[in-house]
């Protein structure tokens, strides 16, 4: 079988700003052939006796995956002290959930895959001081995701099993500290809060659950 990845990166710096720039594509049938231990096919002569076994040679199947990944970066020094940042981070993937290695049917007899599209991004202000730092973060993260399983039931038509879908938005917002005291005392603490909406459907139900729930934390 064959996979094809390729990796992109763009960097520029200078005293005040820096700029990365990382793109990553990932694609594979994933159809490798393996000996199938766990299937034992029997051979029969024409009165329909056992006269021997052997294990078949099979192909992964259902394994295929697509990947996309993109993080873009940017940093601003003002040179007094102050680091402002923005990160953004994409993620585009298709992957096939492999058939169970007991399992007979052929790849056109069903559909077994996942989907997910994600993007991170997260503002951030460091402020320095010769005896305290103060670091803020705050950040949003959108996730879709989905979940199909068809398969066909002998009369030429697949069916629709399971179709999920799933939304997650999370808010969160993240605060650092740190004071040196002479030279050997350090104090650091952190607070941290999180905010989950999520809501999912399996629509060959027809019934969306939702969910929201904060999770303060602090250190």
């Amino acid at each position: 079988f064959s996979t094809f990845d390729e990796f992109l990166r763009l960097t520029y710096g200078n005293d005040r700003w820096q700029t990365s720039t990382r793109v990553v594509y990932s694609s594979s049938p994933n159809d490798f052939k393996y000996r199938n231990y766990d299937k034992n096919v029997l051979i029969l002569d024409d009165d329909h006796n056992i006269i021997g076994s052997y294990y078949p040679i099979e192909r992964n199947k259902s394994g295929a995956y697509h990947d996309f990944h993109a993080l873009q970066e940017v940093y601003y020094n003002t040179g007094h002290g102050d680091r402002f940042g923005l990160q953004a981070w994409y993620v585009n993937s298709k992957r096939g959930l492999p058939m169970l290695s007991v399992d007979h049917k052929e790849n056109d007899d069903y559909l077994n895959q996942q989907r997910e599209q994600t993007l991170r991004s997260i503002l951030s202000w460091d402020h320095l001081r010769k005896k305290w730092k103060v670091g803020v973060k705050a950040g949003y993260i959108h996730t879709w995701m989905a979940y199909d399983y068809e398969r066909e039931l002998g009369n030429g038509k697949m069916e629709k099993m399971i179709r999920s879908r799933s939304t997650i938005n999370t808010f969160f917002g993240q605060v650092d500290g740190e004071y040196y005291l002479g030279e050997k005392w350090l104090f650091t603490a952190t607070v941290s809060a999180h905010q989950h909406l999520v809501r999912s459907i399996d629509k060959t139900l027809s019934r969306w659950i939702t969910s929201s729930r904060p999770i303060p934390t602090a250190t």
